[in-house]
């Protein structure tokens, strides 16, 4: 109905005008009909998600495994790997054990819009989640440690910090990681003198014997986050021997008298 020589595209609730200021009364086309032309309003989500065990390599992002809904028949053949983005720092694949998210970024919108151009695309939202799982090491003996320190009785008791530079093996490393095995304390151990079974270190003469417990393993594995490894892998320990203090000469004297 003309009401005004330029009135506007009519407001329908759940479509857009494709030229929302086109005037569609003119006066010298009253008697005619005027075809304005819209476009439904929706709006799309997307998500999936996929995972892979820590290798060393970025995360493998396949645009073409997101899973749309809102449209059936959703035109994403234009979407690349470069119109989504990876919530990491430095926004590239990950490579690390951990959990992240891939949004459609401002250029992927565009893109996605402009491939659909008879949909007005209201909201674009979703996410794509990609877990990276550490890896594990289980087999007996993939995970060796050994170290050893000695010293001449000195009255302090025997400490981990002392035995330097331990060695430590570990099987299955991708690349060329390195296995951080430092920062480890006297509680992390469990502790034999003699062959027998004692609460902690001392500082009496005789040989200690140091084995990792599973506050020291669980510590390495916080440490080392793109490795889990587990207790029945570990072999090996530390040795901690204190000798006796030698002494050159020994002196003795005294008296005593009775009636």
């Amino acid at each position: 109905k003309a009401t005004s020589p330029y009135e506007k595209a009519p407001v329908i609730d759940g479509y857009v005008a494709v030229n929302p200021d086109e005037t569609i009364v003119l006066p010298s086309n009253l008697s005619n009909d005027t075809k304005i032309y819209y476009r439904k309003s929706i709006k799309v989500t997307y998500s999936v998600s996929d995972s892979k065990t820590y290798d060393g390599n970025p995360a493998n992002f396949d645009p073409t495994t997101v899973k749309w809904s809102g449209l059936a028949g959703l035109n994403t053949s234009t979407l690349t790997s470069a119109d989504f983005t990876w919530n990491t720092t430095d926004q590239k694949a990950p490579t690390a054990a951990g959990k992240y998210t891939l949004s459609l970024n401002p250029t992927g919108e565009a893109a996605l819009r402009k491939a659909n151009p008879n949909y007005d695309l209201k909201t674009i939202s979703g996410s794509y989640t990609y877990t990276i799982t550490p890896k594990m090491i289980t087999e007996a003996q993939d995970v060796t440690y050994d170290g050893s320190y000695t010293k001449t009785y000195d009255g302090q008791a025997a400490s981990v910090a002392d035995i330097k530079d331990p060695t430590w093996t570990v099987k299955g490393l991708v690349n060329s990681d390195k296995y951080d095995h430092s920062g480890l304390t006297n509680e992390d151990f469990n502790w034999m003198k003699d062959g027998q079974p004692i609460s902690g270190p001392e500082a009496g003469v005789g040989k200690y014997v140091l084995t990792l417990n599973q506050h020291g393993l669980d510590k390495l594995n916080q440490q080392n986050p793109n490795y889990q490894v587990d207790e029945s892998a570990l072999s090996g320990q530390y040795t901690y021997t204190i000798n006796p203090l030698g002494i050159d000469k020994v002196t003795y004297s005294g008296s005593d008298s009775k009636t």
